[in-house]
């Protein structure tokens, strides 16, 4: 087996990016706005200018898993980004934009969330890594390469949410280190790591 390799994320190709994406989350509301809007979603994290947000490892000369990270600042940033796809997204899929988007948006202002996020945290958006290479260590190498920049970067708190039947990522983030803190918007679950 060749070693375990981060990536520089400029370089990588965005189709083979989509892939492992579709391939790691097959039901992701990403995916349902089509392959274009996908992308666009996932260049942001590439174009981020102010500093590194997606973290590529490859094996075996194939791109086999991502993760993406922003901290509070970039959530704004993020939306303005994708305002175009958005629009689209609502005119040329309604139902879908209904469903993932505005309706979530609509519920989480009438649930009571118990979670905390402290103020000067990174948040983990996004771990992904293809199925068929899962159990080999490449999730742990990318949790441990995001820890080392969020704490590269001042962060002492890093955290990310979860949906709640996600039992193998729940056991994964547990094994890594990482706290229950709380549920998010009615779906999701809060876990939080001190670094």
């Amino acid at each position: 087996m060749k070693p375990l390799i981060i990536e520089n994320i400029s370089m990588i190709d965005l189709n083979e990016l989509a892939d492992c994406h579709v391939h790691s989350f097959p039901n992701s509301h990403y995916n349902k706005f089509g392959r274009k809007f996908l992308i666009k979603s996932l260049s942001w994290y590439i174009s981020n200018y102010k500093q590194r947000s997606m973290i590529i490892i490859n094996h075996e000369n194939e791109l086999a898993g991502y993760l993406t990270m922003k901290d509070s600042g970039d959530s704004q940033n993020f939306l303005l980004y994708m305002v175009l796809p958005l629009v689209a997204a609502a005119i040329f899929h309604p139902l879908n934009f209904v469903r993932y988007i505005l309706y979530p948006q609509i519920v989480s202002l009438f649930k009571k969330d118990t979670m905390y996020i402290p103020n000067n945290a990174l948040e983990l958006v996004s771990i992904g890594v293809r199925p068929r290479l899962r159990g080999v260590g490449l999730g742990d190498k990318l949790l441990s390469e995001f820890e080392s920049i969020a704490h590269g970067r001042g962060f002492k708190t890093i955290f990310l949410s979860v949906k709640k039947e996600n039992r193998e990522a729940i056991s994964f983030y547990e094994k890594n280190g990482w706290s229950y803190s709380g549920n998010a918007n009615g779906r999701y679950k809060l876990f939080i790591k001190e670094i």
